[in-house]
This record gives structure tokens, C-alpha cells and sequence, in this order.
């Protein structure tokens, strides 16, 4: 036994599939509709700042510090740490003389992060 699938489509007509098996001498033929998925778009969001809500990266706390990308708790820990023991950062990319940042962290926040 056998089954032919056979997609056909008719202008002005939906979608069918034709199923055909042969029975005895004869061909009995099926037909369903088929329905097209419909597909949306999957949109992602990250608990990260955007560059419209920038960080002061002098007076931000922790868990503010946190939310940049690369960053985490403990280089949060570190930027705070260095902070009160080095005093006000000057520029941004003065967040790069903090141990565990680098230039790959420091391209990744640095349009999200401010120094006033």
C-alpha cells in the first residue's frame, strides 16, 4: 500500500492536500484543507540599560551597576570599590583601570555609562 501527498493550489482557491491510496482497483482521494502557520516575530529583552538611560558611573550603587552588559554583581563590587579608593572617576574610560575591565567590557558599556 502506498500514499501519494500532493500539495495543490488553485488561483482564488485555499491549499488542499490530496491524499490518494489505492484501494482494490480503485483510487479513493482525500482532501483537507491546509491552514498556513502564521508566524510572528520574537522580539527579546535584556534587563540592560539602553543608551537613553545612561549611568553615572560615580554615583550609580550596585545593583544599578549591575544592569550593564558585562558587568554582574561583583564588577559592580569592584567599580564602587575602586571608586572610594581612587576618588571620582575623571572619563569613562577610566572604568578600565578597574581590575576585570577591559576593552571588550569597556565597548559594550560604554555609550550606556556617564561620568558627572
Amino acid at each position: 500500500m502506498w500514499l501519494l501527498l500532493a500539495l495543490s493550489a488553485c488561483a482564488g482557491e485555499p491549499e488542499s492536500i490530496i491524499l490518494e491510496t489505492p484501494i482494490a482497483s480503485a483510487t479513493a482521494h482525500i482532501q483537507a484543507p491546509v491552514t498556513t502557520p502564521v508566524i510572528t516575530p520574537v522580539t527579546t529583552t535584556t534587563p540592560t540599560r539602553t543608551a537613553t538611560a545612561r549611568i553615572n558611573i560615580n554615583t550609580a550603587d550596585e545593583t544599578t551597576l549591575a544592569q550593564l552588559p558585562r558587568i554582574g554583581p561583583t564588577l559592580a563590587r569592584r567599580i564602587i570599590t575602586y571608586r572610594q579608593q581612587h576618588g571620582l572617576f575623571q572619563s569613562t574610560g577610566d572604568i578600565k583601570n578597574v581590575p576585570g575591565i577591559g576593552n571588550a567590557t569597556f565597548e559594550a558599556i560604554k555609550d550606556l555609562i556617564v561620568v558627572e
